[in-house]
């Protein structure tokens, strides 16, 4: 027995995470520089590669993958290409964070967006790359077969962005956790 999934939860699902992946990917592109220095800060390439053209390159082919991701997350044919890869993606950068978590190393930002974006390294941001790794399962599952009418249109939009909502709100109260720790105490 094969898994479906109705196309209007499969396009909500996919629509989500390609939003997700614009914003962020625009948030580093319009910070580029910023950007490059987070990922140096993971300390996950070489120290002699990690100052130059490899690290250049290595940022610069994050944000193209984020955007060959979404724009394959928003073309039918190819959706559930858009949803393997954006699982690679996801398991590439959440291993980044996990392996810097298990080093200790909490107060680096996660490079999730621009210099604007203070979130840092926790449990929490691994929690919501999972959920957004469920949501790129629901978009790889093949739909049933059914016409799409003009209210699975407005679904759509209006679940995309009740999901973009709840996930930028949670987003920021990730940000946010620390700040409210270090008044707490």
């Amino acid at each position: 027995m094969q898994l479906t999934s109705d196309p209007v939860i499969a396009w909500i699902a996919a629509a989500t995470l390609a939003l997700v992946l614009l914003v962020g990917a625009a948030g580093k592109l319009a910070s580029f520089d910023f950007f490059e220095a987070t990922m140096a800060e993971y300390r996950l390439i070489p120290t002699a590669l990690a100052s130059g053209l490899v690290l250049r390159a290595s940022a610069a082919t994050l944000i193209a993958a984020e955007l060959i991701c979404a724009g394959l997350l928003l073309y039918g044919p190819v959706r559930s290409d858009g949803a393997s890869l954006t699982l690679a993606l996801l398991a590439l950068v959440t291993a980044a964070v996990i392996i810097n978590l298990l080093r200790g190393r909490r107060d680096i930002r996660c490079g999730c967006g621009g210099p604007e974006h203070a979130q840092t390294l926790s449990w929490g941001l691994v929690f919501r790359n999972l959920v957004l790794a469920a949501a790129a399962l629901i978009a790889l599952l093949p739909p049933t077969e059914r016409a799409l009418h003009w209210l699975d249109l407005l679904s759509i939009i209006g679940g995309t962005l009740a999901a973009g909502g709840l996930y930028f709100a949670a987003n920021q109260l990730l940000a946010n956790h620390p700040h409210l720790d270090a008044l707490r105490s």
